[in-house]
């Protein structure tokens, strides 16, 4: 299972709700502040992205030279990578904010499919028929589909 993030969401919108009164008290339209802060929520998204895939190298040994690195990693620096196959549930980035176990179990016992459905549906706001014509499937399968997906939604809540 990946690594979710809910509390930073929680503690950046916490933020949000403070910097959003502060702003406006000195004249910043609503306008304003909502393009701030969705700048602000991309950004955070990116970092949180970077972290869930990103591995520090930055432990102590006892084989450290004076500079505090370990000399075969300068000596190899460049033959160091790490290329990671991440599970396909971390392009939806809104499961990092699903704070019911229930409701995130049903989530990822979903194929990839079925999150591109609930992603499109809700997520970007696509209608059905806008979802049918990206996927090139029939309306009415996807109309099926989305309900079967809510149904069992609606039963883990």
């Amino acid at each position: 299972m990946g690594v979710y993030f809910a509390e930073e969401y929680r503690q950046f919108e916490k933020e949000m709700l403070e910097r959003k009164k502060e702003y406006l008290e000195s004249g910043c339209s609503e306008q304003d502040f909502l393009e701030y802060y969705t700048m602000r929520r991309k950004q955070l998204n990116r970092d949180l992205a970077y972290r869930r895939r990103t591995v520090s190298l930055d432990h102590q040994t006892e084989d450290m030279d004076s500079d505090g690195q370990n000399p075969l990693y300068s000596d190899y620096l460049s033959a160091l990578s790490v290329e990671m196959e991440l599970p396909s549930v971390h392009k939806f980035w809104w499961i990092d904010q699903i704070e019911n176990p229930g409701l995130l179990t049903t989530l990822l016992s979903f194929s990839d499919e079925e999150l591109t459905l609930i992603d499109m549906s809700v997520y970007r706001g696509l209608t059905q028929k806008a979802i049918a014509k990206r996927t090139g499937k029939d309306q009415s399968s996807i109309s099926r589909k989305l309900e079967t997906l809510y149904k069992k939604l609606k039963k883990s809540l």
